[in-house]
């Protein structure tokens, strides 16, 4: 199903409602083909196949869509649906940016670890998110994120916390660890955020002091200021 990313983004779709097909299955050569991972499973069904692609992950913004009508000769259609909230513009360049974002370890020097957590943050889906938080990290360790130490291992929090710790030093994000009590054992969620631009902390900065002064300036009128401060500074030896 992930080959049927280039189908996407060379596909010419009108309508945002509608389905890219991308496999048309008539037989179980063809689906075992299109589908590796079910060639294990001899006698595949249609409730069986209709499970195993809800949990198949397609790009942000694209969820499995299939017909799987149990009727001889008709076969099953496999494509990709947009998901709520989204168009065929955006999940083209969705894939677009995927495709050229490098590494996070590479990017930001960032150790093997927590790199894979960096991907599983970068590559949720939206119905995923609840209040730009992740979904609970010790559900997703190993399937999603790839690192069996967080699934509940008796020092899972302390290794988040360094993980954390290590990508809000050397990235431009400000993650931070938030307990949740779904479930009968303590879980962990990501609560997602950037660290603000300088210019925008210095801005408030400034606003907040002509306040106090009783003048009110616009991001604006700092901008175009520090613009002129930025270029016609003397530049340092």
């Amino acid at each position: 199903m992930l080959g049927g990313e280039d189908f996407v983004l060379n596909g010419d779709f009108g309508d945002d409602e509608g389905c890219s097909i991308l496999f048309e299955i008539h037989s179980r050569a063809e689906l075992v083909r299109t589908l590796p991972a079910v060639a294990a499973d001899a006698h595949l069904t249609p409730y069986e196949l209709k499970e195993f692609l809800g949990d198949l992950r397609l790009a942000r913004g694209l969820r499995p869509a299939a017909t799987l009508e149990d009727e001889a000769g008709v076969g099953w259609l496999l494509g990709a649906a947009l998901e709520k909230g989204w168009t065929w513009a955006r999940a083209k360049e969705s894939i677009r940016e995927a495709r050229v974002r490098k590494d996070p370890c590479e990017t930001y020097g960032l150790s093997p670890k927590a790199g894979k957590i960096l991907n599983w943050i970068w590559n949720l889906h939206d119905n995923e998110i609840q209040m730009d938080m992740t979904p609970c990290v010790e559900n997703a360790a190993r399937d999603q994120i790839g690192i069996e130490k967080l699934d509940y291992d008796q020092n899972s929090k302390v290794i988040l916390q360094l993980l954390i710790g290590e990508i809000n030093e050397k990235t431009p994000y400000a993650l931070s660890m938030i307990p949740w009590y779904e479930y009968p054992r303590g879980q962990h969620r990501i609560l997602m955020r950037k660290k603000d631009n300088p210019e925008a902390v210095i801005t408030r900065m400034i606003q907040i002091r002509g306040l106090e002064k009783n003048v009110a300036l616009s991001t604006s009128q700092i901008g175009e200021v520090l613009h002129d401060l930025w270029t016609k500074g003397k530049p340092l030896a």
